[in-house]
This record gives C-alpha cells, sequence and structure tokens, in this order.
C-alpha cells in the first residue's frame, strides 16, 4: 500500500528541497506513491538503489515531522503564535 499521495510527495520534495525532475526523486514517487520496490523504482529510473533509499529516508523524514507539527496543532492556533 502506498504511504503517499501525489500531493504529499510534492510537498514533502519541496520542503527537503530536492528536485522533482531528478532521477532519484522520480525513483522515489515510485516507491511511495505507486508502491513499487526500492530495487525495481532503481532500474526503471538508472540510478543505483542506494540513491533511491536515500531519498526515501529524507522523504519519510520529512513527513515525520510534519506530522509531529500536526499532532501539536493546538500550540500552533494559540493566540499567543496569532501576535
Amino acid at each position: 500500500m502506498p504511504a503517499l499521495n501525489n500531493e504529499q510527495f510534492e510537498i514533502a520534495v519541496e520542503l527537503r528541497k530536492l528536485s522533482l525532475s531528478a532521477p532519484s526523486t522520480e525513483a522515489a514517487r515510485l516507491v511511495l506513491v505507486e508502491g513499487m520496490k526500492g530495487k525495481d523504482a532503481a532500474q526503471v529510473n538508472g540510478v543505483k538503489p542506494p540513491a533511491v533509499s536515500s531519498v526515501v529516508s529524507k522523504i519519510r523524514q520529512v513527513v515525520a515531522l510534519v506530522n509531529r507539527m500536526h499532532e501539536a496543532g493546538s500550540i500552533l492556533n494559540s493566540s499567543a503564535v496569532q501576535e
């Protein structure tokens, strides 16, 4: 089952300042959005599996941080922050 949808993936890539057009990023999209195995996604995009693994890891780190921020939402929405 895919971990992210396309929009979530693109947001995570933007937050991590990765290039959407890079082959390793496209391979990571295949893994995280399409549910493809990393080895297969690497082969399709002409990159080495460790490069795909690295990008997948970076994107997962961003997603984890965004999830933590979402869970802390009540703090971010407080009147003290809005001033």
